[in-house]
């Protein structure tokens, strides 16, 4: 009773979320219908919410999947796009303090913004996946290396070909008595394995299936990468704004 009680309340809930995403499509096809013909300002907003929607849709995939940490830098962008082409064009319209706002300047500092954030995020979600995975993923196992999963590579030469291939790595271990297979859960070009050496990973003795790597060069790049960003941003929007 209590099974089919909980069945019917997700088939309940994914209807009603079912029916809010179809009115939300219909008011937003309906605003930029409206608004491309009186306030084209105000349609850029209502094309915003829809980067809003993908962000949040993104982010909870993300979040489903066991935080996967592209997936969540997208989220976050495409949010932060959305909320720029939502509140700005609403306040050049309707704020006497944005009345005599410089438009390309407040572009350039809206694209200023976005590359701070950009750095930003890269830094939040590796410092913070770093922090999680080893706080859950405590005991160590040694993993055979099972399977190297191509995901993409620079097609401009051969050489190049080598260098950039991109790989997910499969694992095979044992705990408890019981066999486990499990795949990284994002690509790098860093990583040198081969199938049939074994790797250290760490595991979630609660859920075996979690587990996470120590990938030093996969972080630090993160990192620089994050770092970059975030200085770039700053540091052209300091000398830009005096």
């Amino acid at each position: 009773g209590v099974f089919l009680m909980s069945n019917q309340k997700n088939s309940t809930g994914s209807k009603i979320l079912s029916a809010l995403v179809l009115i939300y499509f219909a008011a937003l096809v309906g605003g930029l219908i409206v608004f491309s013909e009186i306030r084209p300002a105000l349609g850029i907003s209502v094309f915003g919410t829809l980067f809003i929607f993908i962000a949040i849709a993104t982010i909870s995939s993300a979040v489903k999947q066991k935080m996967k940490a592209v997936q969540i830098v997208c989220g976050i962008m495409s949010g932060f796009a959305g909320i720029c082409m939502v509140v700005f064009p609403i306040l050049l319209l309707y704020s006497p303090a944005f009345k005599e706002v410089d438009g390309q300047k407040l572009g350039i500092t809206i694209v200023l913004l976005f590359v701070t954030a950009i750095g930003f995020s890269f830094l939040a979600v590796t410092l913070i996946g770093l922090v999680v995975n080893k706080s859950r993923c405590t005991y160590p196992v040694m993993a055979d290396v099972t399977d190297k999963i191509f995901q993409a590579k620079n097609r401009s030469s051969n050489l190049r070909r080598r260098r950039f291939a991109s790989y997910r790595y499969q694992f095979r271990f044992f705990y408890n008595g019981n066999e486990y297979i499990v795949e990284d859960t994002t690509a790098s070009n860093l990583d040198k394995l081969q199938t049939g050496q074994q790797e250290e990973i760490y595991i979630n003795p609660d859920d075996p299936e979690i587990f996470y790597r120590r990938r030093p060069k996969m972080t630090i790049a993160s990192i620089a990468m994050g770092i970059i960003w975030l200085a770039v941003g700053v540091g052209v929007l300091l000398l830009y704004a005096f």
